[in-house]
């Protein structure tokens, strides 16, 4: 009702409470209706998530760069993760007339990994001037789980909010025990450790699978692998049809291509060899901040 009466508002909620879906309903009737809207996130895995089609889509930085000064509907989701610097360049859209639809919640996803102005540190949650001003002072709160059949999990997250990390890392290592043998996915901190526990991951998954070596002086993340059918990877530049964050699993190799899966879907992506896996990355292992908004399918483990 706000949208369409050009309005902007804030769309807060825990992750599977609608808020998401809300938002690409509103885009997809202002579509319907001949308006230009623009759909983004701050990182590309975030920007996959709400991308409408239709609609102009794209990360942040793409779209402000691409579109200075639009000013019709602008949906920016992930709001927690956007640093100011980059809010002070959105206020452009706002000066420009445009009306926004922003999602997130700054109470259970990660926030801004650069939160500084002028080298002093700063404030950029819900309750700043700015934000109001941008949401048009207005704001809806999704309360109830309409995700699915994994509302332990909801319980459990939402319940850890505001609590101390230690606490809540102790709960979790007492419900959920850690169990032998490798994960099909990890989580790590920093980037170093995410190469390293790559390097060493692809090394034992690809035991009797070694037919392709990927030397690292052919790979943009500058990482060598082994690549086999089965390998999970993760796009780490777009181009040649691979997105930037995109997962994708190995289909087939042959002697000049391989075929990827993009997980999670039924597309596939045929690239050469020679040139379509520089922008590829082995993904046994990926940092915190990149698995925000996914879905993990399979054992995960924390590090």
């Amino acid at each position: 009702h706000l949208v369409e009466n050009g309005k902007s508002v804030f769309l807060c909620g825990y992750g599977g409470t609608g808020n998401t879906f809300a938002a690409k309903e509103a885009v997809m009737r202002l579509l319907a209706k001949g308006k230009r809207v623009i759909v983004t996130a701050y990182t590309h895995v975030a920007a996959q998530n709400i991308r409408v089609p239709g609609a102009i889509c794209g990360t942040t930085h793409h779209c402000l760069h691409k579109y200075p000064c639009f000013s019709e509907v602008v949906v920016i989701d992930e709001a927690s993760q956007i640093p100011l610097i980059v809010w002070a360049a959105i206020l452009r859209w706002l000066l420009c007339g445009a009306r926004f639809i922003v999602l997130g919640d700054f109470r259970s996803q990660f926030n801004a990994a650069y939160d500084r102005w002028r080298t002093q540190t700063v404030c950029t949650e819900e309750d700043s001037a700015m934000f109001k001003r941008i949401c048009g002072f207005n704001r809806v709160n999704f309360t109830a789980y309409r995700r699915g059949d994994d509302r332990a999990f909801f319980d459990l997250y939402t319940g850890m909010v505001g609590r101390p990390v230690a606490e809540c890392l102790a709960e979790v290592k007492e419900r959920f025990e850690t169990q032998s043998g490798n994960a099909l996915w990890n989580l790590t901190l920093s980037n170093r450790h995410r190469k390293r526990l790559n390097a060493q991951l692809n090394e034992q998954a690809s035991v009797g699978k070694r037919d392709v070596w990927i030397d690292k002086s052919d790979q943009t993340d500058g990482q060598g692998f082994w690549l086999f059918p089965g390998l999970h990877l993760i796009g780490c530049t777009t181009t040649r049809g691979v997105f930037n964050g995109q997962l994708y699993a190995v289909a087939s190799i042959t002697d000049t291509s391989v075929v990827l899966h993009v997980l999670d879907s039924d597309q596939e992506v045929a690239l050469l060899r020679e040139e379509g896996l520089k922008c590829l990355r082995p993904a046994h292992a990926l940092c915190y901040y990149a698995a925000q908004g996914r879905t993990l399918r399979g054992r995960v483990r924390l590090w």
